[in-house]
């Protein structure tokens, strides 16, 4: 999986690029090493599955206002900017609030938050992949290597039998 962030400068597609993500350590509610975007932009993160048969799943993530309560949201996109989902709440100065979204794909998502991405900064985003089972290569050849001895026993009881 590939995970890429940026501010934009508005909520969907083809906001300008401002610049990348930042980290502040604390300042926001009761989190601590969080994720905000410029002053006066959007913060966005993309998701993208890279491995076949692989599903993304995204359940929680928390936010919390930076010095003050903040009016914010989260929306979730797939790579073409449909919208799945949002959430519209406070980010709150104590505390923090968790956005529920528990979401799939197969292909990726884009997160934005704001629409001030300064204000409202994400912690703990959880995620999952669940990956489809491979077989390994000794697994196939015991598989083959079990078809071919029992095509043979088959053959051998025929000619036996005329």
């Amino acid at each position: 999986m590939s995970i890429s962030y940026r501010s934009v400068g508005a909520l969907g597609n083809g906001g300008t690029v401002s610049s990348p993500l930042y980290w502040w350590s604390g300042g926001y509610g009761d989190l601590s090493g969080v994720l905000y975007a410029e002053s006066g932009f959007v913060g966005e993160l993309t998701f993208t599955v890279t491995a076949p048969g692989t599903t993304l799943v995204l359940q929680l993530v928390d936010f919390a206002g930076y010095q003050a309560d903040y009016g914010s949201g989260v929306r979730l996109y797939d790579l073409s900017y449909n919208l799945l989902d949002n959430d519209t709440f406070t980010a709150p100065e104590v505390g923090h609030y968790t956005s529920i979204l528990d979401v799939s794909t197969t292909t990726g998502f884009v997160l934005q938050f704001g629409p001030e991405g300064y204000y409202a900064g994400l912690d703990n985003l959880v995620y999952f992949l669940n990956v489809a089972a491979v077989p390994e290569p000794t697994i196939w050849a015991l598989l083959i290597g079990g078809f071919g001895l029992t095509g043979a026993a088959m053959r051998r009881r025929r000619t036996l039998a005329a």
